[in-house]
């Protein structure tokens, strides 16, 4: 398999893959980052209504959602679809 970063792992890129999926977006930034506790991949997509998702290999099972407008907030992976129905932003 071919990751997308050398430092992502096959369960990190499976993760990338499912939230690629639910967004309906592809990635436009992968990066390592070091924010001096924990070292990782962090992966961000763009959605409609400039909403931003952000995930790092550090915290797997979420995602951080920022829309501009607000503060950032955590949304479960297995909850994307549902938060994108419910919050009218499809």
């Amino acid at each position: 398999m071919t990751f997308l970063n050398p430092n992502i792992t096959e369960e990190g890129q499976i993760i990338i893959y499912e939230v690629t999926a639910k967004i309906g977006s592809s990635p436009y930034h992968i990066i390592d980052f070091n924010d001096g506790i924990n070292v990782g991949v962090q992966v961000n997509w763009k959605y409609k209504n400039s909403i931003d998702f952000m995930w790092r290999s550090t915290g797997p099972k979420y995602v951080e959602v920022y829309n501009g407008k607000s503060h950032p907030f955590s949304v479960k992976i297995n909850e994307i679809g549902s938060f994108l129905f419910f919050k009218d932003f499809k």
